[in-house]
């Protein structure tokens, strides 16, 4: 966390100084789901994520219809996965009781991390769409397990353990982003970004890793700019 602040006001001091360009502040909320290497389809019933990023960004208009920047982020994510019920073929119903017997597990999680994204954008009038590459430094990561007995049709009382810090994670990543959005004002704009990588946490299934795949919406809200128009592109 520390770690995190120092980036930001440091990004922050230099944004602020710059002479030209758009400077400002970057929130989104975001929504994940993990697959594997080999399918998009995952081992589990419901691998979904959500994070909120807030951050700052700093662009500059190379040209009249392209721009180039930079974004950095503090981003947190709130995951959880379900385990397909795990039958409990051993159990002999007695006569009379449901034969439904089996038990669920859920693995719940919390990461944080950093994000550096350099982006290229083409601008088209209000609209733009761009290209970035995202590196990801993992700050925090912690995990619990919870499960639930469901003894012939009764459910049970649910268990939980863990709560540690995760030792099987990948500390650096590096994802391509894709970039779409749309000029509502001088200093406001929405903007919807997509990208892949691996998870920060590696759930392992064999020696397949998982992969991440998320889309975000937000707005950036533009602090200190050299033009008090919207910039427009080919046929603007």
């Amino acid at each position: 966390m520390k770690n995190a602040l120092f980036f930001l006001l440091a990004f922050l001091s230099a944004g602020l100084q710059a002479q030209d360009g758009y400077f400002g502040i970057a929130a989104n909320f975001g929504v994940s789901r993990t697959g594997t290497l080999l399918s998009e389809s995952s081992t589990f019933d419901n691998p979904w994520a959500f994070s909120g990023h807030g951050g700052l960004y700093w662009e500059k208009e190379a040209g009249s219809s392209f721009r180039v920047g930079a974004t950095l982020l503090f981003v947190q994510v709130e995951g959880y996965e379900v385990r397909k019920g795990q039958e409990l073929r051993f159990v002999v119903p007695a006569p009379g009781l449901p034969s439904e017997t089996h038990l669920n597990s859920e693995f719940l999680y919390h990461y944080s991390y950093l994000a550096l994204r350099p982006y290229a954008h083409l601008l088209l009038n209000r609209f733009y769409l761009g290209l970035g590459l995202q590196p990801m430094w993992l700050q925090a990561a912690s995990f619990k397990n919870r499960q639930q007995l469901i003894l012939f049709g009764q459910p049970g009382k649910k268990t939980e353990s863990g709560g540690g810090s995760l030792q099987n994670v990948n500390k650096l990543d590096v994802a391509p982003t894709l970039e779409a959005g749309v000029e509502i004002s001088p200093r406001f704009r929405l903007q919807a970004t997509y990208f892949r990588g691996l998870a920060p946490i590696l759930i392992k299934t064999g020696d397949t890793k998982i992969f991440n795949q998320q889309a975000t919406l937000g707005l950036n809200f533009c602090l200190t700019c050299t033009s008090g128009k919207v910039v427009k592109g080919p046929g603007g």
